[in-house]
């Protein structure tokens, strides 16, 4: 099944470098795959399903910085999300009497932390990649950053509702 996933993986990062203005999609699918590894079988799964798809990808995908945002974002986002549910369910049953709104809030900001942490991680090692060219307002990265914080939640969902479809019928 993890061979399935990675030529899966590999062949939606192979075409996310030639087809404009979807590499996000695709990259976000990308993550699910890892995700769904990770989540069914074990962290360790899918992180050697994230690792293998990177190297692969680094081979063969001929626009290399078109794989960035799976590298530095998706990938390993894919591969921490399930460790830090399972985190959060167990702080969750501890919780739970005290205050359970409190429970929900400690699982995102954990997750939103290890978001911020792999998107600036990425964005500080090639920040003259992607901002030498560009001119923006200082408006601009406080909204940019919103936006991106409400699609980081949407994609964190949008990855549970996906595994709870798919993830039973893979074995």
């Amino acid at each position: 099944m993890c061979g399935v996933l990675l030529a899966l993986s590999l062949a939606l990062l192979y075409f996310a470098s030639f087809v404009p203005n979807v590499e996000g999609t695709v990259m976000a699918v990308a993550g699910a795959l890892v995700y769904v590894a990770t989540a069914r079988f074990s962290a360790g799964v899918g992180a050697g399903l994230y690792v293998a798809s990177v190297l692969l990808a680094l081979l063969f995908v001929p626009v290399k910085p078109a794989i960035l945002p799976y590298i530095f974002c998706f990938g390993p986002y894919g591969v921490l999300k399930a460790p830090i549910e399972k985190a959060a369910s167990r702080l969750r049953g501890k919780a739970e009497e005290r205050s359970p709104v409190f429970a929900k809030m400690a699982e995102y900001l954990l997750k939103i932390a290890v978001f911020v942490v792999l998107t600036g991680s990425g964005l500080l090692i090639f920040k003259a990649a992607f901002f030498s060219s560009l001119h923006l307002p200082d408006l601009a990265v406080p909204v940019l950053g919103i936006g991106a914080f409400v699609l980081f939640l949407l994609y964190d969902r949008i990855l549970s509702l996906i595994y709870a479809v798919v993830g039973d019928r893979i074995k």
